[in-house]
């Protein structure tokens, strides 16, 4: 967030409070819904695995991953593999 700040020209506290009054929602919701939006892409589309989705995205633990995609998301992310069969 240090970083887009200064991306923005903005200090980080001006740059949250006017971010989630814009969009309705915080910068790291924000972001952390993005990071999510591509590992279900990986998962769907590329066929990637939870824990190579999860570290492509910035989780070195896929348990965090899991966790933080089911509060994300709804659900978690072994529910967009097919069942094994």
């Amino acid at each position: 967030i240090i970083d887009l700040a200064d991306l923005a020209g903005f200090n980080p506290t001006k740059l949250k409070r006017d971010f989630k009054k814009l969009y309705g929602v915080t910068v790291f919701k924000y972001i952390t819904a993005l990071r999510m939006e591509v590992a279900k892409s990986l998962i769907t589309q590329d066929g990637a695995t939870i824990a190579h989705a999860a570290f492509e995205v910035g989780y070195a633990n896929p348990q965090h991953f899991t966790t933080a995609f089911k509060r994300t998301m709804g659900y978690v992310p072994s529910e967009l593999k097919p069942a094994v069969q």
